[in-house]
């Protein structure tokens, strides 16, 4: 076995995380995905949550190249539809983390810098597709993440209604940001 599978596993875990999963996402599933056997996944961690663990500290670098990606959209709507969608995606993810890891991380020091960065960057965008300078940036820009959260706990939850990211960007672009 190589770290190409663990890379593998690892990519898959993340790419299963990120999408709407129904029945949810086990190691059963990963290792099938994968081509290998459940047990085979304990090669490469000690742990199921040493497993969620790596995938964690992972997602800051995925988030991080996504966001290098959309931030070279020209287009002011795209770029922001773009971040709006990640971010439904994302709320996927943190699901999917909530239901198998202790979430004491949210108030260490590199989340919340990497949050610190998200709303700046949501902010300069939202200033970028209306053309003005906003009076309350980061106000804007947490309005737009606390609708988007609201808008997905309720499909995803409340409603277990399976997330269109695509049709869901839209519709939060043409009520917010009009």
């Amino acid at each position: 076995m190589t770290d190409v599978t663990k890379e593998k596993i690892l990519e898959t875990a993340r790419r299963l995380a990120y999408q709407n999963n129904e029945g949810g996402v086990s190691l059963a599933i990963i290792a099938k995905e994968v081509g290998i056997k459940k047990p085979s996944i304990y090669y490469y961690f000690d742990s199921k949550e040493e497993l969620y663990k790596e995938l964690f500290r992972e997602s800051f670098t995925d988030l991080r190249l996504k966001f290098e990606e959309i931030e070279s959209e020209k287009d002011p709507r795209e770029r922001i539809k773009k971040m709006i969608i990640l971010a439904i995606e994302h709320m996927h993810f943190v699901q999917f983390m909530a239901e198998r890891y202790n979430f004491e991380f949210l108030h260490k020091k590199m989340f919340m810098q990497k949050r610190e960065e998200f709303i700046k960057k949501i902010a300069m965008a939202i200033e970028d597709y209306t053309g003005e300078k906003s009076k309350y940036p980061r106000e804007t820009a947490l309005s737009l993440i606390g609708a988007i959260g609201t808008i997905c706990l309720d499909k995803m939850f409340f409603k277990k209604e399976k997330i269109n990211s695509d049709d869901l960007a839209e519709k939060i672009l043409r009520i917010i940001l009009k």
